[in-house]
């Protein structure tokens, strides 16, 4: 049978191959000497290449275990083996047999016996070629299954590269397989192989002046067998004779003493053209050392040496592990090995410098065999471009013929996050390290902080490891004094990891915590000071890693009855601050770690003054340093010692701080966050407060603003508490909102607390009785040409209330204005109310909403200044009134004119309910319905209406429950009259 080859991928492999024992082919030139005879003729020596099947480098001939035989598996259970036998080829001159050359140095340019002209090439090109392999088929026979495409294989392994181009790649080749027709031997079958090309052969082997050449040679094609599936003997031979290059006829047995005699080449002397072949078990990958591995079959692994990444540690930086592959069968191979992997940033290389993601090994031969050569793996991450978090890859091995390929290793990557300490996103962590008093001392380093994600178990994503056991003891009995100390993180959570629950460990050396809360995280520290007396125990910790506002407490593990340290006031050596542990008997403590947090104060307002308190603990109290654009230093108050200057700040104490047209960050406080305020001292009358880090309510019924008492003292709130804004003055509150000054009075000196978990933060069930007796009162707002304000609510409503209680704080600005009878902003049970003002901006206005009725305005001396009814303004433009009376007139309930507005009903009202109106003529009218703020909620009438009396509906059901007016305007005719709406 003649078949065409084809360029087929074999995945196969081989190496370069060293120099033969005697080099059998020259290159023959055409440089005619005297007589017509070449120097072919002349030298002696073959102008024709050899090939040959028994190469030694490929076969290992000097290894007593192979002993030059091609190893070949059996085939995998339920399937085929195939392998291909290489044919070398070596085409090159021999510089020996070279005419100008001498033991293979060049003759010197004036040696009479240099021949001119026959330094090049001696080669006559090769454009065909044929040869022939014997071979008995009781165990192997060529694989011309047509859906393998040809047995002759062009294409096919080199050392590095699974798919390389042979010699024999440009030549159309032919095939024949048949019997080799022996009589003595029926299993014997012969191929014999065909090649032309117009592209002659390349050389193998060129020589470079004066004495090196380089020795090479190579596959000239691949010929594909197979393993019978019933094979009857497990070693045979190949035989390869009768090869001839163009028309030279080629010689059957290679001839060391003529050399125009030896087509035929090999490296066994006595068997020229002869390759053994043995059908071996199955090989097996090994995959080393097993101190690296973990597996529950001898296909998959896991890679427990994980690697790691970290760009701020230089050492992790290039993450590298170190296998080694081997053939785990003895007297067998791996051939045609294949290692890849599945992602982009899982690197492979057979030295720690090489980076790809894929490997070519020809061949490993099993240990013990004296070409053993166990493969390095190196296994490495280029992690540069990964965010933090846990990477997997997988690399898979394959060979052919191996029992357990494909093998696949699950590698582990580890882009380590940043803790958030010193700086968010790029920290380290805060150090701390343990030093004891010994000689030589003995020192240990453990980090603490937080990070997104974190947990209260081990998280490898921070780089957090287990400290056992066998760690401890490796300390204490270490003989080295230096080493002989030890400190770890003890689980704070023992449920947090199922490692914890594992009796070796102990804890961390490294102890990461979730950065989502705002409360103190607690670690616990165990240490080993080496021995009694090594103590005292130094911990120190360098400022620099705390965030800005953060708080660090080191204390003893009985809430810190024996000691506690600030640890940003530790004595300081070098740049660290420490502290010291002096009694042998501790050895554990707590580190009470209060992250730095931003806090925010309520609006700044250039050019005047601003109530404020701190939303947050800072780490420097200094009013210079929290508000450094200030024009002044902030004023605190009590009723002890009035307005005094305060150059530093307490948390839960309010401030009244002055700013020009510069605000910056001012309102940006960098801190510890809290919502728990204790023991602040409060004196008898009016104190200026602060609420915590979390609004809270003021409710007294439900406690969580509270005073408790000094020295036999019995304090409580005398007054709800104030805020202060520029524009509105003071006003009462339900809630202290973080960053806002507040003002209190109390009966008595006493501590004053705030502790929200002691009831719920919410408001609602509280009824706000002052909130309700302003709803029903008349709104004045008293306002100078500043713009500073100050709203005040009177009527004749009556109020079981204690006009105390709406006493207002003192006066501190230019501005003030309050109620006379109660020096308070809201004044019941009678007509006339007079009103203090005190300013140095005239004029001042009183805008007037709600009144319900006709409000006169008076100076002291009876003298009517203006008068408004329902809504309006009246302006004092006199800089010497300091008192004005606000007397009500009366309600204009009566026709007036011809104009009346009537009451409502029903009311109060929980659905529909109407009034009427009349006018005596023709007249455009408006009835506005508003909140108990002045807000506009809808125009119940907007246009010219007949005369008459006219019906009007409110529609309460799109209404919140609270109080409402409505009020005419009909030609010089205005009235408001109350409704109010319940659900």
């Amino acid at each position: 049978m003649i078949v065409s080859s084809s360029n087929t991928k074999e995945k196969s492999a081989m190496r370069k191959r060293t120099s033969f024992a005697a080099i059998l082919a020259v290159a023959l030139c055409f440089v005619c000497l005297s007589f017509g005879t070449s120097v072919a003729q002349l030298f002696n020596y073959t102008p024709y290449p050899f090939i040959s099947i028994d190469q030694e480098d490929y076969y290992g001939s000097s290894d007593p275990f192979t002993d030059g035989t091609y190893l070949v598996p059996n085939y995998l259970p339920g399937g085929q083996r195939y392998f291909l036998v290489p044919v070398f080829i070596g085409n090159f001159t021999d510089p020996l047999k070279n005419p100008n050359t001498k033991d293979g140095t060049w003759k010197p340019d004036d040696t009479a016996s240099r021949i001119p002209g026959v330094d090049g090439q001696f080669l006559v090109p090769i454009r065909n070629f044929e040869f022939q392999v014997h071979y008995p088929n009781q165990a192997i026979e060529i694989d011309n299954d047509p859906a393998h495409g040809s047995p002759i294989v062009t294409v096919g392994p080199d050392e590095t590269f699974a798919s390389a181009q042979t010699l024999a790649t440009p030549f159309y080749i032919r095939y024949t397989e048949q019997s080799a027709n022996d009589s003595t031997n029926p299993f014997h079958r012969v191929i014999r192989v065909t090649g032309a090309s117009e592209v002659p052969l390349p050389l193998t082997k060129l020589f470079v002046p004066p004495n090196n050449y380089n020795d090479t040679d190579a596959v000239l094609l691949y010929i594909r067998f197979r393993v019978k599936q019933n094979w009857t003997v497990n070693s045979t031979v190949l035989r390869l004779d009768s090869a001839k290059f163009g028309d030279h006829l080629g010689d059957k047995q290679y001839d060391p003493a003529n050399y125009r005699r030896g087509n035929l080449g090999g490296h066994r002397a006595y068997e020229r053209g002869i390759l053994p072949l043995r059908i071996t078990d199955l090989p097996q990958f090994e995959i080393r050392p097993f101190a690296a591995l973990n597996t529950t079959d001898n296909k998959n692994y896991d890679l427990l040496t994980t690697l790691i990444y970290d760009p701020t540690d230089p050492n992790l930086q290039n993450p590298l592990v170190n296998l080694q592959i081997r053939d785990a069968v003895a007297s067998t191979r791996l051939v045609n090995v294949n290692i890849c992997s599945d992602q982009d940033w899982l690197q492979l290389g057979l030295t720690g410098n090489q980076k790809q993601h894929c490997l070519y090994i020809q061949k490993i031969d099993y240990p013990g065999s004296i070409s053993s050569d166990e493969k390095n793996l190196f296994v490495s991450a280029n992690a540069g471009g990964l965010t933090p978090g846990v990477y997997y890859g997988y690399i898979t091995l394959t060979a052919d013929g191996a029992s357990n390929s494909p093998v696949r290793i699950k590698v582990q990557l580890i882009v380590r996050a940043n803790p958030d300490e010193p700086t968010a996103g790029g920290g380290t962590g805060i150090h701390m390290t343990l030093t004891n008093s010994c000689s030589p001392t003995c020192s240990k380093t453990l980090v603490f902080g937080t990070g997104h994600g974190a947990t209260n178990g081990i998280d490898l994503l921070y780089g957090e490891s287990i400290f056992s056991t066998n760690d401890r003891s490796d300390a204490v009995n270490n003989t080295d004094i230096s080493k002989r100390c030890y400190a770890y993180f003890e689980p704070m959570d023992p449920g947090a990891d199922p490692a914890f629950q594992d009796p070796n460990t102990l804890g961390t050396l490294r102890d990461i915590r979730s950065n989502t809360g705002d409360s103190t995280i607690l670690y616990k520290v165990d240490f080993g000071a080496g021995g009694p007396l090594c103590y005292p125990i130094s911990v120190c910790m360098d400022p620099s890693d705390f965030p800005e506002g953060s708080r660090v407490i080191v204390r003893d593990i009985v809430n810190g009855s024996i000691f506690s340290f600030n640890m940003r006031e530790g004595t300081p050596v070098g740049g660290t601050r420490c502290v010291y542990i002096r009694d042998p008997n501790i050895t554990s403590f707590i580190v009470e770690y209060t992250p730095g947090s931003k806090g925010v104060t309520a609006d700044i307002v250039p050019q005047t003054w601003n109530f404020l308190s701190l939303p947050v603990i800072p780490p420097n109290p200094s009013a210079a340093v929290i508000w450094p654009n200030s024009t002044g230093t902030p004023f605190g108050y009590a009723s002890n010692a009035g307005w005094t200057p305060a150059t530093n700040l307490e948390f839960g104490r309010g401030y009244m701080g002055h700013w020009g047209t510069v605000i910056g960050t001012d309102n940006i406080v960098s801190g510890v966050r809290t919502s728990i305020l204790s023991n602040v001292r409060m004196h008898a009358g009016w104190n200026a407060v602060g609420g915590v880090s979390v609004p809270v309510c003021t409710d007294q019924n439900l406690g969580v603003v509270f005073v408790t008492p000094v020295a036999g003292t019995n304090p409580k709130f005398e007054t709800r508490f104030f805020e202060f804004t520029p524009r509105e003055g003071y006003n009462i509150v339900n809630y202290l909102i973080p960053g806002h000054g507040y003002f209190v009075k109390i009966s008595d000196e006493a501590n004053y607390n705030i502790n929200p978990t002691l009831a719920s933060l919410n408001c609602k069930n509280s009824i706000d009785a002052i909130a309700a007796l302003k709803s029903e009162l008349g709104k004045v707002t008293v306002s100078d040409a500043a713009q500073n304000g100050q709203p005040l609510f009177f009527g004749d409503a009556t109020t079981s209330m204690s006009p105390n209680t709406f006493e207002m704080p003192p006066a501190f600005t230019d501005f003030d204005a309050r109620f006379a009878s109660n020096n308070g902003n809201i004044s019941t049970n009678a007509t006339e109310h007079v009103v203090k003002i005190a300013s140095n901006n005239y004029p001042v206005s009183l805008k007037f909403e709600g009144t319900g009725g006709t409000v006169e305005v008076r100076d002291i001396t009876g003298n009517v200044i203006g008068s408004v009814t329902n809504n309006g303004t009246v302006v004092i433009r006199d800089a010497s009134i300091k008192q004005v009376v606000l007397a009500l007139k009366g309600s204009s309930s009566d026709v007036v004119n011809g104009f009346s507005l009537g009451s409502s009903y029903p009311n109060p009202a929980n659905g529909v309910s109407s009034f009427s109106y009349s006018i005596p003529s023709e007249t455009f009218v408006t009835i506005t319905l508003t909140n108990a703020l002045g807000q506009e909620m809808s125009k119940l009438v907007n246009g010219t209406v007949a005369a008459g009396t006219h019906s009007v509906k409110i529609d309460g059901a799109n209404l919140a429950d609270g109080t409402y007016f409505y009020t005419i305007h009909a030609g010089n005719f205005s009235k408001t009259e109350k409704i109010t709406v319940t659900h």
